[in-house]
């Protein structure tokens, strides 16, 4: 039993939940009007989480041929590893977004709710079925979805967007490829085989390497004004200059050496990098 669940678990992708949830919180606590009510913020909080664990599951229903191709997938993902059935995979993943839309409806609203079931819809039919396999701007289009949990948050609390949610929505999607880049340039022969366009395979690493300098340079002055559009303490202006200035050192040794060390160094920093960034913007009392 408790290898099952954790079968389901492993679908949901629970490290990717934990930025989803850690984004979404930053933002419901930002706009605040939620803060007086406890079962609304919770109810909230848990639609976003679950509406990621829905199209996190639906991606891996549907990319269960691929995953049985890279080694990276194929005894780590419950379905190609045999351990989950794609049946149970898919109705697992509907539960999971049909429970996610109910209690964004109920404790968030209906713009709320369409905006979770827009994102959840533009992960597995834009992201997932169309962009992956055609396209190597796959992931700065697909981007889109997993940057719209602080919309989610911000749209429940206070029924509409501002320049605050839209600035956090925009760190995270420049983060985004850099981000998953370094990934694939450590995985640059298991993307191939599978036929993921993924940049490093169709442009080569030099391409990659200056596309991620690229997204970082703009990525950089993107959190300096969301730090300023936000009134945010000079706490969070001091994390995110020294977060910063580490990204840069690891995005330079890669152009520098090129190899996979460096690339896995800026990938597993870059998951620190935006958990810290969003954990400095909630309040010191808070």
């Amino acid at each position: 039993m408790g290898d099952r669940l954790r079968s389901y678990l492993s679908l949901a992708k629970p490290r990717i939940l934990l930025l989803v949830g850690l984004t979404g919180l930053a933002a419901m606590v930002l706009e605040g009007s939620l803060l007086t009510d406890p079962m609304r913020f919770a109810g909230v909080l848990l639609g976003i989480l679950l509406a990621g664990a829905a199209a996190n599951a639906l991606n891996q229903y549907w990319d269960r041929d691929i995953d049985g191709i890279m080694a990276r997938t194929r005894s780590k993902r419950p379905i190609p590893a045999g351990r989950i059935s794609p049946r149970a995979a898919l109705i697992f993943s509907l539960v999971c977004g049909l429970a996610a839309l109910w209690l964004l409806q109920t404790a968030g609203g209906m713009p709320a709710a369409l905006l979770g079931l827009a994102t959840m819809a533009f992960y597995v039919l834009i992201y997932t079925v169309w962009l992956k396999r055609r396209t190597r701007l796959n992931i700065v289009i697909g981007g889109v979805a997993g940057a719209a949990p602080p919309l989610i948050a911000w749209v429940a609390g206070a029924g509409e967007l501002g320049l605050v949610p839209l600035l956090m929505f925009l760190v995270i999607l420049l983060w985004t490829p850099p981000h998953f880049w370094a990934l694939a340039l450590c995985l640059k022969e298991e993307y191939a085989r599978a036929g993921i366009p993924m940049l490093p395979v169709v442009a080569g690493e030099q391409k990659t390497c200056t596309q991620i300098t690229a997204y970082v340079v703009l990525l950089l002055p993107s959190t300096v004004w969301l730090g300023i559009s936000a009134d945010l303490s000079w706490l969070y202006f001091i994390g995110a200059t020294l977060l910063g200035l580490n990204l840069v050192r690891r995005v330079h040794a890669l152009r520098r050496h090129r190899d996979r060390q460096a690339a896995r160094a800026l990938f597993n920093y870059s998951i620190f990098y935006l958990a810290a960034l969003f954990f400095l913007m909630l309040p010191p009392q808070w």
